[in-house]
């Protein structure tokens, strides 16, 4: 086995932290790694103080730290680490190693003096190869990478590295706010992680997002909540309009709020100040706790007393007309139009003609079509609220369906995501299957003698079906328990009609008793009449 088929393209090396792949030097791979910036930071020619260095790694060695026995070490606070976990910093034109935590400093470490030969003639003494192997801190025998055997990201030239925060913004939807964010988006913003190890699945806010605000019922179903009076809300789910042009009546903005435990907020409350049980209704809008059961607040009470007014007055000055009409003797317009009707009448009754039996006749059908068109108004009217609200049906399907669509979206990305690690990744644990059992195999399985491996998608197929069944045998379960739980209900109530106690008249018992002392004591009863 020759040095190039150890080795894979995306093995790191265990000194410097490159891929063999990109490696300077493939020939001197790992242990005899002789990368520039490792044996720059290895031979201190940053000119870093030597007893600093042995002083931090024996206290590292003291906290129990595992890095202390590594070579390279971090020119500010001069801790012993990996030269991957560095970054070089360029200070009055310097090469310096800095590590995460010492990424804030800008002031130039401490370094030592180049040392003059005074004596001319003589060579400065160098370190040998031998010592240096006698002194270095790394052992021999080093532990293995763990992260060269994982999936490793390689990033492609000439093309810009993607923003996390472009594709979080992305992501985002149209009434998405600002607390919208990537599961692990601290970590992100802190530099922890990369954008292709985090976890980018939205977490909405679930106060003023419209796709993050619901209220789940006892079966799981979620429902929107009102976000019309939210400030920093800028769309209403459940009203189906912007926060802007909210026009909702005054019942939606009212909320009853339960203080049980808690301090009570609310003013001229017997229990403000105390932990004790009570209840207020508040205001939304305006932001006020109200003493009353369900009654709008003073500025909710200003907003509707201006159209209330209008249509008071002008009852008032009808009942005003009606009122001096009656003081002079004067008919309102409706008892005028009531006479008007009734002398016609009482003219036509003993002289009806032909012509006017035909007319009146002709008037009742009239009267029928009539009452038969206002009829049909009717039912019109009533089938276009029954289609505004089919109407307003529809539009919330396909709002739910538009979130459906986006979640089974993001599933199909985060599958194909997972798909590609999956491939990257070999199998530890192998499922094998007989040929004469199998029935999930494919393609893609490979074949060993009388046996299938099963790929990845296989492996899937497999469990799925094995969900759907137990997920048949337990529903035939609760069915069967459904069942004897109403034989039960049957049977205790033919037990609690068998208990029941007869009743029996008063009167009838009394009677009863009294025939049978006539019948068997005549004597006492006739000294009783006595």
């Amino acid at each position: 086995m020759t040095f190039q088929e150890r080795f894979k393209k995306e093995d790191l090396c265990h000194r410097c932290g490159i891929e063999f792949g990109s490696h300077p030097n493939p020939a001197k791979f790992s242990r005899e790694c002789d990368n520039p910036r490792y044996l720059r930071n290895r031979d201190r020619k940053c000119r870093c103080d030597k007893t600093s260095l042995i002083n931090m790694s024996l206290r590292q060695k003291e906290e129990r730290d595992p890095n202390w026995s590594i070579n390279t070490h971090c020119c500010f606070c001069k801790k012993a680490t990996k030269i991957f976990h560095l970054r070089t910093k360029k200070i009055n034109e310097e090469d310096f190693e800095q590590c995460y935590n010492c990424k804030d400093k800008t002031q130039v470490p401490r370094t030592e003096e180049p040392t003059i030969n005074k004596l001319k003639g003589r060579r400065e003494r160098t370190e040998s190869d031998q010592e240096r192997k006698r002194t270095r801190l790394t052992p021999e025998r080093e532990v293995e990478n763990n992260y060269a055997n994982g999936p490793v990201w390689k990033p492609i030239k000439n093309k810009e590295e993607p923003s996390w925060q472009k594709e979080e913004q992305k992501k985002k939807g149209q009434w998405c706010t600002e607390r919208c964010q990537f599961m692990d988006h601290k970590q992100l913003s802190r530099g922890r992680i990369t954008y292709f190890d985090a976890d980018t699945r939205m977490i909405h806010d679930d106060v003023n997002c419209p796709l993050g605000a619901l209220d789940y019922s006892y079966e799981g179903r979620s429902q929107p909540r009102c976000l019309c009076f939210n400030r920093k809300a800028k769309y209403c789910q459940q009203h189906q309009h912007e926060t802007e042009k909210c026009n909702c009546p005054i019942e939606s903005r009212i909320v009853e709020r339960n203080f049980g435990g808690s301090r009570c907020p609310a003013l001229n409350c017997p229990h403000e100040g105390e932990y004790q049980h009570c209840s207020h209704n508040y205001c939304r809008k305006h932001r006020v706790y109200i003493m009353g059961y369900k009654q709008p607040c003073r500025e909710c009470q200003e907003e509707v007393t201006p159209e209330l007014e209008e249509e008071n007055y002008g009852n008032e000055i009808k009942n005003q007309e009606e009122e001096i009409k009656r003081t002079l003797g004067i008919g309102s317009s409706n008892q005028r139009e009531e006479i008007m009707k009734e002398e016609p009448m009482e003219l036509t009754i003993d002289l009806e003609t032909d012509e006017e039996k035909e007319n009146k006749r002709l008037r009742e059908q009239i009267k029928q079509l009539n009452e038969e068109q206002q009829r049909i108004k009717e039912e019109s009217d009533r089938l276009k609220e029954h289609n505004e609200k089919l109407q307003e049906e529809l539009r919330t399907k396909k709002n739910e369906n538009q979130t459906l669509t986006q979640d089974l979206k993001e599933a199909s990305t985060r599958i194909e995501i997972l798909a590609k690690e999956i491939e990257k990744v070999e199998l530890v644990e192998k499922t094998v299957c007989s040929k004469e059992v199998s029935i999930f195999h494919c393609k893609d399985c490979k074949e060993e003698g009388n046996d299938y491996i099963y790929c990845p998608q296989s492996i899937i197929n497999m469990y799925k079906a094995l969900y759907f069944n137990e997920e048949a045998i337990r529903k035939e379960k609760e069915e069967e328990i459904k069942e004897y739980q109403g034989l039960f209900e049957t049977y205790q109530k033919q037990e609690e009609e068998r208990n029941e106690e007869p009743t029996f008249d008063e009167e009838v018992f009394n009677q009863i008793l009294a025939e049978l002392d006539i019948t068997y004591n005549p004597e006492k009863v006739e000294l009783n009449e006595q």
